[in-house]
């Protein structure tokens, strides 16, 4: 029986837990070493003693009618609390409450077991602004994103612009300088920004080109307008291309911001074909993207 005794004393101090039992009149029959270290308060100073011997009133109104409600409706009752001690040596708790039944099944007092969370809790909160902080970088990857297509047409345009001024015209041209350094700096920023959203990890993926230039070659219609005629000339045996959509369409657009005639109004003709034909600098771009991709894996 003094093995037993001892044995079961053994698990209950080396419980993870603090352990609490105190009987219907609330005063404290039973307290395990955890529950000492936890709350920096003896079993001595602890034992016979009930919740307003040791809390302040509030406290102990609030303990004493927890343990109430378990006992006389017999259920579990879970919570994670904050502690307002300032000398408690956690920041939360997970509070389990449960009632004690004596041979006959009478309920003879509350069990309590109380576990330190604050380091639980201190990784929800890092997890939460990590979520908050990806969240805040893919809206800001998609909008720096497409600023930075529209700044690369803003930039091809102001370029064509500079060149067909006559240098008469000073007003004109330093208006147009105006806009290129703005245009610049704007795509400066972007590159930031973008840097900041995807800390330059690339996700490359299939893509079939025959789906990504025909709404690229529209948008650049619509915005370059009518002096500039771009016509897709497509390859029967075009297949697919493993790259980062965003950079692959980056670098479609700055090849296509490079490569207007000058001067206005003409035509570009671009083909898709398979990569052994695409144009130099399209190839390269994409060969750039996909080595980036195999080290970023």
């Amino acid at each position: 029986m003094a093995a037993s005794e001892e044995l079961f004393r053994s698990v209950i101090d080396h419980a993870p837990m603090a352990i609490v039992l105190k009987d219907l009149e609330g005063r404290y029959e039973l307290v395990n070493r955890t529950y000492e270290a936890l709350f920096d308060r003896s079993a001595e100073n602890t034992l016979g003693k009930t919740s307003a011997d040791i809390y302040g009133p509030d406290i102990a109104a609030r303990l004493d009618a927890n343990d109430r409600r378990v006992a006389e409706t017999r259920e579990i009752v879970e919570q994670e609390i904050a502690p307002s001690e300032h000398d408690l040596n956690a920041r939360f708790l997970h509070l389990m409450k449960f009632p004690v039944f004596g041979r006959s099944g009478e309920v003879s007092g509350v069990g309590s077991f109380a576990t330190d969370i604050s380091a639980q809790k201190v990784a929800e909160e890092r997890l939460r602004q990590a979520q908050k902080m990806e969240a805040i970088g893919q809206l800001t990857g998609g909008v720096a994103h497409d600023f930075n297509n529209l700044l690369a047409v803003i930039m091809g345009n102001a370029d064509l612009l500079d060149r067909l001024l006559d240098e008469g015209d000073p007003r004109k041209i330093r208006a147009v300088d105006f806009i290129l350094k703005a245009s610049r700096r704007g795509a400066e920023l972007t590159q930031r920004l973008l840097a900041f959203s995807r800390k330059q990890i690339l996700d490359p993926k299939p893509i079939d080109l025959g789906d990504l230039l025909p709404g690229m070659i529209a948008m650049l219609g619509r915005t370059l307008g009518e002096t500039i005629d771009i016509r897709l000339v497509e390859a029967a045996d075009l297949g697919t291309c493993e790259a980062d959509p965003g950079q692959l369409e980056n670098a479609l657009l700055n090849m296509m911001s490079q490569r207007l005639p000058r001067p206005m109004p003409q035509r570009v003709s671009r083909s898709r074909a398979s990569a052994d034909t695409w144009p130099s600098d399209l190839a390269s771009a994409s060969r750039a993207t996909s080595a980036r991709s195999s080290r970023n894996a």
